[in-house]
């Protein structure tokens, strides 16, 4: 399956990960730890990049274009030369500015010796867009394509389309997509890569939300092809349609949807429509450093209707006290819910 973060080289070449290597990125940092604990498949290949970025510390005082160079050069020699000695290509320093580049160098016979000598699209050539916990942002893709990116999320792509190339992204978290119809010399297809589902669409308005393992892809417009990894199948959907899969049980809900419930916080707003409990502890949990706690299994199937305007939680939790008769209190790190006391 496509994903945005397989292999160590796809962390080594992220700039954003490569800031949170060398902690030189509050937001960073507090992105990818995140991301990690949401991930823990991919943990062992985070590290592994970690401590070889951890390594090329003293390239923090190279102009990124300088070392994107060095990368570049050192692809090229590994292709051209497969069976080439490190001790040989070494020498070559002497040309340059020793003192300024010896680091680098040193940092990629370290990635070698530790196994990724013939890796593949190591250089600099995509783009990754990160969003953290209450902040949004648009991206233009290099078709001229519009995607909408929700806090806590992160969008990667190639620098370039070739006209003759699929256009693809990978996303993890949620987003809405604008996209645009290719130019009659183009490539039509474009598909987004998001953890159970890959969404192939000509023109159209989507939605994409994907945390930990469920994915859900609600239409506003046109028509998309969905392929479920896991089933092997594929599905296309329609204006007002919603599809949820989840990576648990492989279990895929089809229904009828207002779109503008899923898509409200392009405007900053939450929409809850007949929204049970339990859906709405894991939003909160999705955009607040908060664990909900509900006492009650019970309560869980209790359903909401409102919408929230700013993500304002403390209005949130009050309102919903009063609509469904409960009792929630916020310390620390976690908000418990319970039946108010008759």
């Amino acid at each position: 399956m496509d994903s945005p973060f397989d292999q160590v080289e796809d962390f080594l070449s992220d700039e954003s990960f490569q800031a949170y290597a060398r902690r030189s990125d509050p937001a960073a940092v507090a992105y990818w730890e995140a991301w990690i604990s949401r991930h823990p498949g991919r943990q062992r290949q985070a590290e592994q990049a970690r401590l070889i970025i951890s390594r090329l510390r003293p390239i923090a005082e190279f102009p990124p274009e300088d070392f994107g160079q060095e990368l570049h050069r050192f692809q090229s020699v590994l292709q051209a030369h497969p069976h080439r000695e490190p001790a040989r290509e070494i020498k070559t320093l002497r040309l340059m500015h020793w003192r300024r580049m010896a680091a680098v160098w040193i940092g990629l016979l370290l990635m070698a010796g530790i196994g990724y000598w013939g890796f593949r699209n190591f250089a600099p050539n995509t783009i990754a867009c990160h969003t953290r916990k209450g902040q949004q942002t648009t991206v233009t893709l290099p078709d001229g394509s519009l995607v909408s990116l929700n806090e806590n999320s992160s969008l990667r792509f190639a620098r370039e389309w070739k006209r003759d190339s699929p256009r693809r992204v990978w996303l993890d978290g949620e987003a809405y997509f604008d996209v645009r119809h290719a130019p009659p010399t183009g490539s039509a297809r474009f598909t987004v890569h998001a953890s159970q589902v890959s969404v192939e669409v000509l023109g159209t308005q989507f939605n994409v939300w994907q945390r930990a393992e469920k994915t859900k892809v609600v239409l506003s417009s046109g028509k998309i092809k969905l392929k479920l990894e896991e089933q092997q199948a594929t599905l296309e959907m329609r204006p007002g349609e919603l599809v949820e899969v989840s990576g648990v049980t492989d279990r895929v809900v089809r229904k009828r949807v207002n779109p503008q419930v899923h898509t409200a916080w392009r405007e900053k707003q939450i929409v809850f429509d007949h929204t049970t409990l339990q859906e709405i502890a894991a939003v909160i949990e999705d955009r607040h450093p908060y664990k909900v706690v509900v006492a009650d299994s019970a309560l869980l199937g209790r359903q909401f209707t409102f919408r929230l305007v700013n993500n304002d939680l403390d209005l949130l939790l009050r309102t919903l006290e009063k609509s469904l008769d409960l009792k929630i209190t916020k310390q620390a790190e976690t908000i418990t819910i319970r039946e108010a006391a008759r």
